[in-house]
């Protein structure tokens, strides 16, 4: 079995009980086919990098599991059985307040403080001095950094994007 982690962001408008219903349902699923539950760290509601489906905020849960390949594709059916019903619902919701992003340090600048030695995707602090205020992530030659690091934050910042932890590209202010 090899380990596997998961990252749900689930509707803000839930409160503890529902998001731990629907944690069960997903995880039943696994265990029934041979699935391990290793850890679940509820992160709680966070801002996102972006508006996903009409929402500025979501609540995350990141789920740790040790599970057999085949039990992978109805777990990811479930899920996308889940989000479709999601879809379904009308939401009105008209904040579009800026996300909490510092941006980086600015183009032509070399990266200064103390030195990162695991980059992971889940910190947003680590991860912004190493983008430009537009979104971009500065070159090798800018940060002063290996060519291995480059690519694994590369990585961890689109990873970082696609779980609306940090947006695409800043708004245009203007």
């Amino acid at each position: 079995m090899r380990l596997y982690e998961v990252v749900y962001i689930m509707n803000p408008a839930l409160d503890e009980d529902g998001v731990n219903t629907k944690l069960e349902k997903h995880h039943g699923v696994l265990t029934s086919a041979g699935a391990e539950i290793v850890a679940v760290d509820h992160w709680g509601l966070r801002q996102l990098a972006y508006p996903v489906a009409g929402e500025s905020s979501g609540y995350y849960v990141v789920a740790h599991f040790n599970a057999p390949t085949e039990a992978l594709p109805e777990f990811e059916r479930q899920l996308k059985l889940e989000d479709e019903d999601d879809d379904d619902d009308d939401r009105d919701d008209d904040d579009d307040s800026p996300p909490e992003f510092s941006g980086g340090r600015g183009r032509r600048r070399r990266h200064e403080g103390p030195r990162v030695t695991l980059l992971n995707y889940k910190d947003v602090a680590t991860l912004s001095r190493f983008l430009t205020e537009s979104g971009k992530i500065l070159p090798k030659r800018t940060t002063k950094v290996s060519a291995r690091f480059q690519r694994q934050l590369g990585r961890a910042v689109k990873r970082a994007r696609e779980l609306a932890l940090i947006p695409y590209m800043r708004a245009h202010e203007g």
